[in-house]
């Protein structure tokens, strides 16, 4: 266990939550590289999903993920941008939870500079003819067939933090923080878990 988990003191165990979220990025095998992304639907009320964490910058206050413009989550963060994304690590008994605020970028500068990163053999995710959640009969293909074209269906979310809840599941006892955002900077405080 990393001893910044165990620290008594706020700033480093933010410090500490902001290098794993930076780690978990570059980390295919980190649990918190696929945080839940939960979002609100007037229709249907909550929806959550998995997605992958693309980039974290706790000092921008700042996460990003890629998503299809077509999917049902970027219509509800254009209606709600409110957000909460929830990293899970069994192994480490720990959970993070990130309180947000969303822009989905689409057809912009944003979008273009992560269309560039997307690795090829993902670009088809994004290429289909058909959105996501479209249902297919037992003779089509799972690919929904491509278009062709090229980032029109790409979009990123980007994620402005205004809060993050820790919880640890420790054997010597558990620990939870809050850290929440305002004109001052980041204040945090212990809480019971």
């Amino acid at each position: 266990m990393n001893p910044g988990w165990q620290t008594p003191s706020l700033a480093e165990l933010r410090e500490t939550i902001a290098r794993a979220l930076t780690d978990a990025v570059g980390d295919v095998r980190d649990p918190w590289r696929t945080p839940v992304l939960a979002t609100s639907c007037a229709a249907a009320g909550p929806q959550a999903r998995t997605v992958v964490l693309r980039s974290a910058d706790l000092a921008r206050r700042r996460l990003t993920a890629w998503t299809d413009a077509r999917a049902p989550k970027a219509g509800q963060l254009g209606a709600d941008p409110r957000a909460e994304w929830c990293f899970h690590d069994g192994a480490r008994r720990m959970q993070l939870r990130v309180s947000t605020e969303v822009q989905v970028h689409q057809d912009d500068a944003i979008a273009l500079a992560a269309w560039a990163q997307v690795p090829p053999g993902n670009l088809m995710n994004y290429r289909t003819t058909m959105p996501p959640g479209t249902v297919l009969g037992e003779e089509a293909s799972a690919g929904g067939g491509l278009d062709g074209t090229g980032p029109a269906h790409f979009a990123v979310l980007s994620a402005t933090v205004t809060e993050l809840d820790w919880l640890w599941l420790g054997e010597g006892g558990h620990r939870r923080a809050r850290f929440r955002w305002d004109d001052d900077g980041w204040s945090g405080t212990w809480l019971i878990p």
